[in-house]
């Protein structure tokens, strides 16, 4: 599945599953972010996608640890994630 002909796809994907079709579509529909800031934001999410997909790809897992290990040092005050399985699972239900 992991393979260069298929991370456009994937990246859009996971940009609508992970960003787009959450609060932050609640929020465009609302008015407070124009038709210019999701074009901005969705941009942003799938290109930051692909580079990690693409990084995954070249199999360049010290590129990833460093980015981690970076990353870590932010988001202390977040609270634990809690993991949302629900759309997952009921589109599974449905194809099978």
């Amino acid at each position: 599945m992991l393979q260069e002909d298929n991370i456009d796809t994937i990246s859009i994907a996971l940009t609508h599953y992970l960003f787009r079709n959450g609060p932050v579509e609640d929020m465009h529909s609302d008015g407070e972010l124009s038709q210019e800031d999701m074009k901005t934001l969705n941009k942003f999410m799938v290109n930051r996608i692909a580079g990690l997909l693409t990084t995954m790809n070249k199999e360049e897992w010290l590129k990833l640890e460093l980015l981690l290990n970076f990353y870590r040092l932010f988001g202390g005050n977040l609270d634990k994630p809690v993991a949302d399985t629900d759309e997952i699972d009921m589109l599974f239900s449905k194809e099978f």
